[in-house]
């Protein structure tokens, strides 16, 4: 067994190591640019510390401390602003995990849209910190049914869903009513980009957003494309480039051990 005084120096070296490696390494990003319906961009950016010499471990990466990904948005004179919108880093480049981090925006009758909030037409951001999650939210739905209050419950399995987008939802304002919708399905099966939206938990509000009606399931959507899943949205943004070059489509799956 190895000595305290042997642990202590081997402890030392390891964090001397790592201030060093802390030293010798610069700031990159990663750039995603994605192009909404209207010609507009979102560019999302996710910055990250990468290390100037080879990291001791073999299969250890030169990256550190990632960061999500924040979207700023580009509007057709080229102006580009900040939003409130960012989306978790996964590592995986593949195009249809980009195209996942691109529709989390979308433009519908001219407003762009984020996760909880919208672009005013003063150009600032709807602020989702008002929202009263525990009215609005059905997410959980097939994670954690029995957390649900026993009427939300109720209308889930009065109208079979199974499940609900994960903390996703979109806001738009229609005259000076504002829209709520969080995507419904009716079955837990499948990966989340590609299950079908079978209905919304809609609610409305009159004040801009201080108030909100109660959430109701419905199949009169006003916001998403029902019958389609969420990479199937026509109005989401697409990616176009990620560091400045064209992304490959991804290959075709290996069905060579499929008997």
């Amino acid at each position: 067994m190895p000595s305290p005084l042997l642990i202590s120096r081997l402890t030392l070296a390891a964090a001397c190591c790592a201030a060093s490696l802390a030293a010798q390494a610069i700031e990159r990003e990663d750039r995603l640019d994605c192009q909404l319906p209207d010609g507009t961009h979102v560019l999302f950016r996710s910055r990250y510390d990468y290390s100037l010499v080879p990291v001791p471990l073999v299969h250890a990466s030169r990256e550190s401390d990632r960061h999500s990904w924040d979207a700023r948005y580009r509007d057709k004179k080229g102006k580009v602003t900040d939003t409130p919108v960012a989306v978790d880093y996964h590592g995986n480049r593949t195009r249809s995990s980009l195209e996942a981090v691109c529709a989390h925006v979308g433009v519908l009758n001219g407003v762009v849209l984020g996760p909880h909030t919208f672009r005013e037409a003063d150009g600032r951001w709807f602020s989702s910190e008002q929202l009263p999650w525990e009215l609005l939210d059905a997410g959980g739905v097939g994670f954690v049914p029995d957390r649900l209050p026993p009427e939300k419950r109720k209308q889930m399995d009065d109208a079979g869903i199974k499940d609900a987008t994960y903390y996703f939802a979109f806001i738009l304002p229609t005259g000076k009513r504002l829209v709520y919708e969080q995507p419904l399905h009716r079955s837990r099966e499948g990966f989340f980009r590609e299950k079908t939206f079978d209905a919304v938990y809609q609610s409305f509000s009159d004040d801009h957003g201080k108030t909100w009606s109660p959430p109701v399931v419905t199949t009169d959507a006003l916001i998403f494309e029902l019958g389609k899943s969420w990479s199937q949205q026509s109005f989401l943004a697409k990616p176009v480039s990620l560091n400045g070059k064209k992304i490959p489509e991804d290959p075709p799956p290996d069905n060579s051990c499929v008997q």
